[in-house]
């Protein structure tokens, strides 16, 4: 099994990104929408590209505090505050509910 992590995903983004670009920008000089589309066409890195080489961090695991935010309603936080972490309504919910059971990174809860 080949292990191809993000290299797949670099030419993906690449090619996005110039038709973005040449989009947004609204060119309507046919030459000039040439030139920009061959220098997006540079691979990534080379001199006078407009991508970098790309750049990854390391994410490592967070440490979980011990108490759950439930617990902290009363005395770090509101007892409104908790409720309304965990009541997040609309499309976002999914990315932004703090369910009142979780237990918040250790770091979260030092800050």
């Amino acid at each position: 099994m080949s292990l191809t992590y993000f290299s797949e995903l670099l030419p993906v983004l690449a090619e996005r990104a110039k038709l973005a670009a040449i989009s947004r920008l609204g060119f309507a000089n046919v030459p000039l929408r040439r030139h920009l589309a061959e220098v997006f066409d540079r691979p990534y890195g080379e001199r006078g590209a407009f991508l970098a080489d790309p750049a990854f961090e390391a994410v490592f695991g967070w440490q979980a505090a011990e108490p759950r935010m439930g617990n902290l309603a009363g005395s770090l936080l509101t007892e409104r505050l908790v409720q309304a972490m965990d009541k997040v309504q609309g499309d976002l919910r999914e990315d932004y509910r703090f369910p009142h059971d979780r237990q918040p990174y250790l770091h979260q809860l030092q800050a």
